[in-house]
């Protein structure tokens, strides 16, 4: 609707403007203004002046978001970020983890290495992470080629195939009366699928390595306090023992 502006005299839209568009703003001074760097025909600018203020004002810009003053956190300490098991070595039996057998190379790249055995599982395995590393034999997978288990309860060693693709084989020595004369070695080896029931002096041919295990702990010694307890065994009449 059109009104008459009382002030200019002038009509303006009240539907459009509550106030007389013609007027000056009380309390305004045009002289902050800057002018409009539009071409001319969009429009007078909506956008708060630019360029330096007046001699005398600062200009205080306020950020979005405020700094953070906090410190960087440091780099967490070396010594406290536990180690991978060593070559020969399995982590997670206490700080007394002692030596129950070896395996010693007779054939292949680590011919006349010896490698120690510990309680429970022990990876082979051609990476330095491995508690059996044969690093040196390209023929053999950098982990979990096979295994070499032993129990503490049942004083026993085992070999198990490992998880990867790369095979393990095992044979055992004859004695020399039982070893036939056009045979040089009298060791019939045979692929391990599951897991073999290892004794003295048994074979393991792993990539290109051939390894002789010799044990430490057996039917005449044993590690008596350190390793678990052996669960308790009963005669055929119930009796603990």
């Amino acid at each position: 609707m059109k009104v008459l502006c009382s002030r200019c005299k002038r009509e303006y839209d009240d539907q459009m403007n509550t106030n007389c568009p013609h007027c000056p703003i009380e309390g305004l001074d045009l002289n902050d203004l800057e002018a409009d760097p539009r071409p001319a025909g969009q429009g007078p600018s909506r956008f708060p002046p630019h360029g330096n203020p007046k001699p005398g004002r600062k200009r205080t810009l306020t950020p979005l978001f405020p700094q953070r003053r906090t410190k960087p956190k440091p780099w967490p300490d070396t010594e406290a970020v536990p180690k991978t098991a060593s070559r020969g070595t399995v982590s997670g039996l206490g700080s007394f983890d002692p030596v129950v057998g070896w395996l010693v190379a007779t054939e292949g790249p680590e011919r006349g290495r010896d490698f120690q055995i510990r309680a429970g599982n022990n990876s082979i395995g051609a990476g330095d992470d491995q508690a059996i590393s044969l690093g040196q034999d390209e023929a053999v997978h950098s982990s979990e080629h096979a295994f070499i288990v032993y129990d503490p309860r049942s004083n026993t060693f085992t070999l198990r195939a490992g998880v990867k693709r790369g095979t393990v084989y095992w044979g055992r020595l004859a004695p020399e009366e039982e070893t036939e004369p056009e045979d040089s070695t009298g060791v019939e080896m045979s692929i391990v699928i599951d897991s073999k029931l290892l004794q003295p002096y048994d074979l393991i041919d792993i990539g290109q390595s051939t390894l002789v295990f010799v044990p430490l702990c057996n039917e005449i010694f044993e590690w008596p306090e350190s390793l678990p307890e052996k669960k308790p065994s009963h005669d055929d009449s119930g009796t603990r023992r």
